[in-house]
């Protein structure tokens, strides 16, 4: 009887076991935890509205799927984070920008899971999307945007000095100096001089300039991004031509340097009194002209001129979704199904439409999400140039030093290659020594 008692309780468990497979019976609820913050608002001023209407709608697909969302603020974000991994109560997907080096923080710590397996079609992805949440040569992240920098000229100064657009918006750097140099001129004959070709500003988190120190082949780190590389010669003789242009070609304002952001914005945009003809910027300023006065002048979008490497490119951060550390491999499926519908091309395209980023899946922008709108279409095909900041935990320390040092060399306090020598022995000393 004892052994007939095992055998029909084993027959039994393995039953219940078949059964648990079988369509339509019902599993183990899952909870994924999802933080946000505030988007676009809908009519009822509910700015997580398209994240809800998201949530439903996966949930109608898994109904054994709890997903909660907590609501967070955007500034506090990455130090939430970091709080409640230390108090083991992460949310399951959150959003990030990784610039600034918590992305690699969180994977040196254990906290994110790669998702090479799960992403969805990367082949539709923008290199600089993908390279933004790489880490040694794995991806943690779902992008589902990507920021660019480029230059923004007024077409009305141009047409005044008679200086041709350059054709397709792109141009070498002696093309672009010389443009610099003709828009530069004394419009009321006083003997001082009133239009400038160029200004720009310099302050942390702003990477207006940058591009133009890009221009040459040079990037701030090396590759294996522990040991300062901006003191190379390429990098030296990119920033010598952008000081040449301040303080021997006079063709650049004088300002150029400043960390005064308004100011520089003010000179270029502000209508009928602009003094700047040409100026790099992200796409808030575009935003700005195109929407605020007194700030709507004519312009047109060119890209950054391309020097000694002979290819344009320019600087732009990603942002996305990544997922933290699953325990449980079926609630991982999902998590990372969810991550990936957070991210398809119709999130792509509704961010770019209602929220005003640039779409990192091409699949997006071939649904010309900026058709009304030339100036931004134009800058949503430049995002396939943009390059995310460097990847490293101390990208914040090593930024701040890297802007101090550029600024005293577009002021003209120290020559360019000073400048940079200066900032490597620093950048190297937080790296540890430039091992």
């Amino acid at each position: 009887m004892a052994t007939h008692g095992r055998w029909l309780g084993l027959s039994l468990a393995l039953a219940l076991a078949a059964a648990a497979l079988l369509p339509g019976c019902q599993r183990e609820p899952v909870e994924i935890v999802v933080w946000d913050g505030p988007r676009w608002p809908d009519e009822n001023n509910d700015q997580f509205h398209w994240l809800r209407g998201r949530i439903q709608a996966f949930s109608q697909r898994h109904p054994d799927v709890r997903v909660r969302l907590v609501e967070k603020p955007w500034g506090d974000l990455v130090q939430l984070v970091d709080l409640a991994a230390g108090a083991g109560a992460l949310p399951d997907v959150a959003p990030l920008e990784p610039a600034g080096g918590a992305l690699v923080r969180w994977v040196e710590a254990g906290l994110l899971e790669p998702v090479d397996e799960y992403l969805a079609a990367p082949e539709d992805l923008t290199p600089g999307a993908l390279a933004a949440f790489s880490h040694q040569g794995r991806t943690y992240g779902f992008p589902t945007a990507q920021a660019v920098h480029v230059l923004l000229l007024n077409r009305d100064l141009f047409a005044e000095r008679g200086v041709p657009l350059p054709p397709g918006g792109r141009w070498s750097w002696e093309e672009f100096r010389r443009a610099a140099v003709e828009l530069t001129f004394d419009r009321n004959e006083d003997g001082a001089i009133d239009v400038y070709g160029l200004a720009g500003a310099v302050l942390k988190g702003f990477y207006e300039l940058w591009p133009f120190l890009y221009m040459d082949g040079a990037r701030p780190l090396a590759e294996n991004m522990r040991r300062c590389a901006f003191n190379r010669p390429e990098g030296v003789s990119a920033l010598q031509k952008l000081v040449d242009l301040v303080h021997l070609d006079r063709a650049a304002h004088p300002d150029t340097g400043t960390s005064d952001v308004g100011h520089v914005f003010r000179l270029f945009a502000l209508a009928g009194e602009a003094s700047v003809a040409m100026a790099p910027w992200a796409p808030w300023a575009i935003a700005a002209i195109q929407t605020r006065d007194p700030f709507r002048i004519n312009v047109a979008v060119a890209e950054y001129p391309y020097g000694d490497s002979g290819e344009p490119v320019t600087i732009g951060a990603a942002s996305g979704w990544v997922v933290f550390r699953q325990a449980d491999a079926r609630k991982k499926r999902l998590v990372m199904e969810l991550a990936n519908f957070l991210s398809d091309t119709d999130a792509h395209y509704a961010f770019a439409t209602r929220y005003g980023t640039f779409p990192a899946r091409r699949s997006a922008l071939s649904r010309e999400p900026f058709g009304g709108n030339p100036v931004l279409a134009r800058v949503a095909a430049m995002v396939e140039l943009a390059e995310p900041p460097p990847n490293h935990a101390e990208w914040d320390r090593l930024e701040e030093i890297f802007q101090h040092y550029i600024q005293r060399a577009l002021t003209g306090e120290l020559a360019p290659r000073a400048a940079l020598d200066a900032a490597c022995q620093e950048v190297d000393r937080v790296l540890g020594g430039g091992r």
